[in-house]
């Protein structure tokens, strides 16, 4: 698509808010598999503070480790790191070290089993639908203004024409990038578990000229 022909202020702010909607899916799906979503399993426990319960997330920050598939918690007070790595214990994780001097708890993320993954897969799918809803009404508030403007005689029959085909190229074009970003995203999780659906095998054939 190229965006000199985009003359029309109708399609140009479609292109715009079109490019803001990938922006969003693109940081949406650097969380969706990584190390840094399995800080959201730390979030709900609790240890016991001077008789009072508090979350781990208040005693530590928690960052994405060093180590591939690890989170690093450093706890705020040395006293708390032994309640600290027993309630992660409790919770599931059994690959947790601890460095009292550092003030560091490091936790391994094990490998997603098959269901894990397609549990993140059923993810993958949710934002495109997402994704797709969002582009679909940015065409549509811009259609909205364009009808507006039509009606008003704010724009010529003929320029509404071609603004109404490049809001058509626009969409097209974006809801394939968004397409593009899912699969990709998906062969990288999936591995050797991958398997095409859909119109995948033609995305596919583009994949391998697409710079993201």
């Amino acid at each position: 698509m190229n965006e000199e022909d985009l003359t029309d202020s109708y399609s140009q702010e479609a292109n715009e808010n079109m490019k803001v909607a990938i922006e969003k899916l693109k940081t949406d799906l650097t969380q969706i598999g990584s190390s840094d979503a399995y800080k959201n399993a730390l979030f709900g426990l609790k240890i016991m503070v001077d008789k009072r319960p508090r979350r781990i997330t208040d005693v530590a920050n928690v960052e994405p480790g060093l180590k591939p598939r690890s989170l690093d918690l450093m706890v705020y007070s040395r006293e708390l790191i032994p309640l600290v790595v027993e309630e992660i214990k409790l919770a599931g994780f059994k690959n947790v070290t601890s460095d009292i001097e550092l003030q560091r708890v490091t936790i391994i993320v094990p490998a997603p089993t098959l269901e894990d993954l397609e549990r993140i897969e059923d993810d993958l799918d949710r934002v495109a639908r997402s994704t797709v809803s969002n582009l679909t009404r940015v065409k549509a508030n811009s259609s909205q203004r364009l009808k507006a403007g039509l009606e008003n005689e704010y724009i010529e029959v003929a320029e509404a024409g071609r603004a109404r085909k490049n809001l058509d190229d626009i969409i097209e074009y974006y809801v394939q990038i968004a397409k593009l970003h899912i699969l990709k995203k998906r062969i990288k999780v999936m591995g050797k578990y991958f398997q095409p659906k859909n119109d995948d095998e033609q995305l596919m054939k583009k994949l391998k000229s697409f710079k993201g």
